[in-house]
């Protein structure tokens, strides 16, 4: 019964010291727009994600700006769910809101440049699509304290030529 105890007792601190470790590496401030359709034709779609994040002291992560693509092709149902192959090509910026007495505005910061990738689809123990993807450090309020958002720009090669897909802009978080 001792014995019992005793991995009780080992296996609830195991799992202490995990939650412990999984609260402390979340981001601390971080938005995404979630995954958006920003180009269908006949055949495909694309599928794109962006997302900022903001670092508060202490923490290890932040000041990031990230996008995401995947292209599919649609099912049976017309959902766009299958795998589907080809070539793309993802930007991130990180824009920086400014108002004054009679306009507001907002302009990019900071800027990934183009990152070229595969589609496709993985199997195994980890499966599912993979696309072009970008990490853009933007450095924190590097052009002054105010609202940040990250805009991502998706192109994919059909018939080769760039076609553009389209943006999607994250939410903004207050950036000092």
């Amino acid at each position: 019964m001792a014995w019992l105890r005793h991995v009780v007792r080992l296996a609830l601190c195991g799992v202490l010291v995990a939650s412990s470790v999984v609260v402390t590496a979340q981001p601390a401030g971080a938005v995404s727009s979630g995954w958006k359709t920003v180009y269908s034709d006949l055949f495909v779609c694309l599928k794109g994600t962006t997302a900022i994040t903001r670092r508060i002291p202490g923490t290890l992560d932040g000041n990031h700006a990230t996008a995401d693509a995947n292209l599919f092709g649609y099912a049976l149902d017309r959902s766009c769910t299958r795998a589907a192959t080809g070539y793309g090509r993802v930007r991130v910026e990180a824009e920086r809101y400014y108002e004054n007495d009679d306009t507001s505005w907002w302009s990019t910061c900071r800027d990934s440049g183009w990152k070229y990738a595969a589609f496709g689809w993985r199997d195994g123990p980890f499966p599912g699509p993979y696309g072009p993807s970008v990490l853009l450090d933007y450095g924190g309020a590097v052009c002054g304290a105010s609202y940040y958002r990250a805009e991502a720009f998706f192109e994919y090669l059909k018939d080769g030529a760039w076609t553009v897909a389209g943006s999607v802009r994250s939410p903004s978080i207050w950036v000092d």
